[in-house]
């Protein structure tokens, strides 16, 4: 989605998603109409501007950080997430792949839980390479405290593991 706003002589295009733009605008009149956009904004335009035009706009750092109200169209998918945040090793993945889940998923594929199946799932449409032992993966990644386990073979993520995906990957 294309918006472009035209104030006192200034004239913006956004490109995104419904939610994003409608973020964006809301960040400007929150700032008094300053002609200087945000600093959260100007960090989302810069993350965006790697993309292509054609590509997911919902790639921006709020589309990455927050629940996804929009339509599955304009969606992250695993791919782009995980290449977004940059895991570096296994148990940051299987956090990554957590968050994907429970945060950005679509609608039909979303869940809080994680278990072998579902990460295996989430790593495929990644392009990430797979353990040999899914429920080794999860285990790990639990002793790293980035998630809990609910039950047997059952994990959710950890507020380590939130704060990890949010705050800590993806910032290079």
């Amino acid at each position: 989605m294309r918006a472009k706003i035209e104030t006192d002589g200034l004239e913006v295009e956004l490109i995104g998603s419904a939610t994003e733009i409608g973020a964006v605008l809301r960040e400007v009149v929150r700032g008094g109409g300053s002609r200087a956009l945000p600093a959260s904004s100007a960090r989302s335009f810069a993350a965006g501007d790697a993309e292509e035009e054609t590509g997911p706009a919902a790639s921006t750092e709020q589309g990455m950080n927050e629940s996804f109200d929009g339509d599955d169209e304009d969606r992250v998918d695993a791919l782009q997430f995980f290449r977004h945040r940059s895991p570096t090793n296994i148990r940051e993945a299987t956090a990554v792949a957590a968050f994907y889940l429970a945060e950005i998923a679509p609608a039909k594929d979303k869940s809080s839980t994680i278990t072998s199946e579902l990460l295996g799932d989430v790593f495929r449409q990644a392009q990430w390479k797979l353990p040999s032992r899914m429920r080794n993966a999860l285990h790990a990644t639990m002793k790293a405290g980035y998630l809990n386990r609910v039950d047997t073979g059952v994990y959710e993520l950890s507020n380590t593991g939130h704060n990890l995906v949010v705050h800590t990957l993806g910032e290079g």
